[in-house]
């Protein structure tokens, strides 16, 4: 072959190649684009899942359906649990506290736990009545229980 030959050859393969690499760069981004609309269909079914498990309690509670049943959200059942958690986890940490002796500073103490269970009560309302999507409300409401637990146990350590 004839350099003029291996040349147009080359520049073809060359333009094939440009070709295919633009659109597999617009392949991945309708990929892109579909596993994110998959997410947010996914998010949709989890929120409907939620609200027809509460209509299906009420259901099997009544017997009936209600129209004005209130239908409680999944953030809102989310925070619920969460409040739970940081209140029975200041009650054990109360009860250490009182189980450890017979200290000047152990009313101090508890009342610190109370506080910061307030705080984190508040904290976890504020989030759920947010605009965020359900899955940053639950990543920063994870963050507040574990936040208060912490500091139970720091409030804990000073008694030792």
């Amino acid at each position: 072959m004839r350099k003029k030959e291996l040349l147009k050859l080359y520049e073809a393969a060359y333009e094939k190649i440009s070709r295919m690499t633009v659109e597999a760069e617009e392949i991945r981004a309708e990929n892109l684009k579909l596993r994110q609309e998959i997410e947010r269909y996914e998010k949709e079914k989890a929120h409907a899942n939620c609200e027809n498990e509460t209509l299906k309690n009420d259901f099997q509670k009544t017997g009936e359906f209600k129209e004005d049943s209130t239908v409680i959200s999944c953030d809102t059942q989310f925070g619920a649990r969460a409040i739970g958690r940081v209140v029975v986890n200041a009650a054990k940490s109360c009860n250490l506290i009182t189980g450890k002796g017979e200290s000047d500073n152990i009313k101090e103490l508890i009342n610190l736990i109370l506080g910061r269970t307030e705080v984190a009560k508040a904290e976890i309302l504020k989030i759920v009545t947010s605009d965020c999507e359900f899955h940053i409300k639950e990543e920063m409401i994870n963050r507040e229980v574990a936040d208060a637990a912490d500091y139970f146990e720091s409030v804990i350590a000073q008694i030792v």
